[in-house]
């Protein structure tokens, strides 16, 4: 049986069928009637603007916690979500768009099936369903934006749309912050870790931007500061270790030189001046609070953190299940300073291991592995040809990754988009491809 592309006669008929139905509720249900206009116009926007949609999704992440509409459950950005999983299924129909694979996907796949299995022997699923169907909906974001990103313009745009997302965000928490209405900046994602988690991996993304969009360059400085601002403010100590170790990576591979370093040092030393001397009384409140609390901390992760293990080892093959951490934790965590209600183990690779098991923990790691290998391979390829605008774009990428990948050993964020949007960048058209070898050996008979 053949299959044909979907052609105007066809969008025609649907039109029609939807006009006839839009009328009759009009007639007899006018808001359903109202509800189902929007929805048609809403759908009409979205068909042939997959890429459209997929900005507006991503301009949407840094603000999920205060998107809960139209209900906490179904939010703003999974209905944008939904309509970009729509969009893409239009376009391969009616198109007949070839689908981008990549071990990146696969890996991210077989990871998502591992959870489903965890999932489905669990005590209880329906405890797990959620952070299941969180899982699944990451690899479906992982798939479509390898697939909808196709080349270093497009990749360009998204990083433009969530730096500047990220930035704004950060200017709400700092603004919260320093007046004095939250102790630390957590701006619209409501935990200071998880709001820092997010900003300090945007910072190499940032920093990209800076140094290529030459027209904006102001602007994205300006992000970059904020984002940097805002991680300090979220005295998050698992971001400042990420961002850390990707300044150390920097040093080491060359990436950062040293009058690179010098006049970061003296702009981060005249921001925490100014700061110091406008709202002095404020940032020493908040550092001997968080001073006070700092060793229960060091207590409460590390208890977390044997429960995890004594978790996994009562339950080593597939774990106890999707989100049942917390419910177990009572059994399990022992001289914890901190009393938390529904805990996590603040380590986003035993979170893994202990609730879906060591084979989902060592695909989730192979995942990233894999990206963190086409990136390097991208680099390699970009600084053959001469490409350095490629070469960068794919330094920011693997600097967002590594600050995701080391800030996930002390935060649970492996359900958060950072590492997810990294591993999709790098499966996808945007990061360069090694030429063909019948292509390059043209180029070198050209050149002969």
């Amino acid at each position: 049986m053949s299959t044909r592309p979907l052609g105007g006669r066809d969008f025609a008929i649907a039109g029609l069928f939807a006009a006839l139905i839009t009328g009759f509720l009009a007639a007899t249900h006018p808001l359903l009637a109202l509800a189902a206009f929007v929805g048609i116009v809403f759908l009409t926007w979205v068909i042939g603007r997959a890429e459209l949609v997929l900005l507006a999704m991503i301009a949407a992440v840094p603000w999920e916690a205060m998107l809960h509409y139209p209900t906490a459950t179904l939010s703003t950005v999974k209905l944008l979500g939904v309509a970009l999983v729509g969009a893409y299924a239009l376009r391969v129909v009616s198109q007949g768009t070839k689908i981008r694979t990549s071990p990146v996907i696969g890996l991210g796949v077989v990871f998502a099936f591992v959870v489903g299995l965890s999932l489905i022997v669990s005590p209880e699923p329906s405890v797990g369903l959620e952070k299941a169907f969180r899982y699944a909906f990451f690899v479906l974001f992982l798939f479509l934006v390898a697939q909808l990103v196709n080349d270093r313009a497009s990749g360009k745009r998204l990083l433009q749309v969530y730096v500047a997302s990220a930035a704004l965000a950060s200017l709400v928490g700092l603004m919260a912050f320093l007046s004095g209405a939250e102790a630390r900046a957590s701006g619209p994602i409501e935990d200071p870790n998880d709001f820092g988690y997010l900003m300090a991996t945007a910072v190499p993304m940032a920093v990209y931007l800076y140094r290529e969009d030459r027209r904006l360059r102001l602007l994205w400085g300006g992000a970059m500061i904020l984002l940097l601002a805002a991680t300090a403010a979220t005295l998050s100590r698992g971001a400042g270790v990420g961002l850390a170790a990707l300044v150390l990576w920097g040093l080491f591979t060359g990436r950062i030189g040293a009058k690179a370093i010098v006049t970061a040092a003296a702009a981060a030393f005249l921001a925490a001046l100014l700061a110091l001397t406008l709202w002095s009384p404020l940032i020493s409140d908040r550092l001997e609070e968080k001073e006070r609390i700092a060793d229960k901390n060091v207590e409460s992760r590390e208890a977390f953190w044997s429960a995890a293990t004594q978790m996994w080892m009562s339950s080593p093959v597939l774990g106890v299940g999707p989100d049942r951490f917390g419910v177990e934790a009572p059994e399990y965590v022992r001289s914890n300073p901190i009393a938390l209600q529904d805990p996590v183990v603040h380590n986003a690779y035993l979170e893994i291991l202990a609730e879906n098991g060591p084979f989902a923990l060592a695909l989730f790691l192979a995942m990233m592995g894999a990206a963190w290998s086409a990136l390097t391979q991208a680099e390699r390829e970009a600084r053959r040809r001469g490409d350095y605008e490629s070469l960068r774009f794919a330094a920011a990428i693997k600097g967002s990754l590594l600050v995701a990948a080391v800030s996930a050993i002390f935060l649970s964020e492996q359900v958060t988009v950072p590492i997810w949007l990294a591993c999709a960048l790098a499966s996808s058209g945007a990061v360069l491809r090694a030429e063909p070898q019948a292509a390059r050996t043209e180029l070198v008979r050209a050149a002969a």
